[in-house]
């Protein structure tokens, strides 16, 4: 379920960059990082044509004037998805043809996920079994995926 995180909303950069206020489903929100507690995470939020998104960059003030010159790491990312998105919603970074590249910002990462209405009318994100990953950490649990794991591992290594 896509949520805005309302604590952290900016409401005068809003009307600075969009000239008017977000809503329950657009809006810009700024949070201190939790890897660098010195920088902070710009957030845009939109929802429309069929899509929730959420553009990251790191800045390195409250003001979002100035920045570190680096993309958010993983875990600021796992952090934003917590901050829109319910744990086990599914959400993608994307990496299209370069045909459709668009770089508006040179340190921007996008977290997608179709909008309620596209889940509604049958689109779904497509996820690997996890064992396709690798083995997970509670072996005890999941010693079947574990087991294919290794054995996969045995294979790879009789081919070099």
């Amino acid at each position: 379920m896509f949520k805005m995180p309302e604590g952290y909303r900016r409401p005068a950069t809003e009307i600075e960059v969009y000239n008017c206020h977000g809503d329950s489903g657009n809006g810009i929100f700024v949070r201190k990082s939790p890897v660098d507690e010195n920088l902070y995470l710009m957030c845009i939020a939109s929802n429309g044509l069929g899509w929730e998104h959420v553009s990251v960059s790191v800045k390195s003030d409250w003001a979002c004037s100035r920045e570190p010159g680096r993309c958010p790491t993983w875990e600021e990312m796992d952090f934003v998805k917590g901050m829109f998105w319910g744990s086990e919603d599914v959400v993608m970074q994307l990496h299209p043809a370069e045909s459709m590249y668009v770089n508006y910002h040179e340190h921007c990462l996008h977290l997608w996920r179709p909008s309620k209405e596209a889940i509604r009318n049958g689109a779904t994100i497509p996820v690997p079994a996890p064992m396709l990953v690798g083995p997970r950490s509670d072996p005890g649990r999941h010693w079947r995926p574990l087991r294919w794991y290794e054995r996969l591992l045995r294979r790879f290594a009789k081919c070099r």
